[in-house]
């Protein structure tokens, strides 16, 4: 092998380990990343999320992924002939550390009371809504 050919194996090696500890640090960060667990959780008024409004009463949610995009269900209100509302788009945003409680956060826009945040218990990240 002349050194042309040595310096074009050392480039293809170096860009092979790159992309081996790139892949690597991607597949720990998903896996980092703890949003799979379904909640319950109570509004004690009707509230929008999205563009449905929820009325008051205890739900089931649960965050899902489909084809990379960030989606909310709400299930209930429990007691009631049961609603099932998918695909309400959401973002993540990563915390430092797990929940520690569920919590809604619900938001008065324009007179409208609107859920914005919510964060389950043992996620470490924040399901946000605009």
């Amino acid at each position: 092998m002349n050194v042309k050919q040595l310096k074009m194996l050392a480039a293809i090696f170096a860009a092979l380990i790159l992309v081996i500890f790139a892949g690597s640090a991607l597949a720990q960060n998903q896996d980092e990343m703890k949003a799979s667990k379904k909640a319950e959780i109570v509004l004690t008024k009707a509230a929008q999320v999205g563009g449905v409004v929820l009325p008051a009463g205890r739900y089931t949610f649960r965050h899902e992924v489909s084809q990379g995009q960030h989606f909310a269900t709400f299930v209930g209100p429990e007691g009631t002939k049961s609603t099932t509302i998918k695909e309400i788009k959401c973002t993540n945003e990563p915390l430092k550390q797990a929940v520690k409680q569920t919590s809604v956060s619900v938001e008065n826009v324009g007179g409208v009371d609107k859920i914005t945040r919510i964060e389950v218990k043992g996620e470490n990240v924040a399901h946000i809504f605009s």
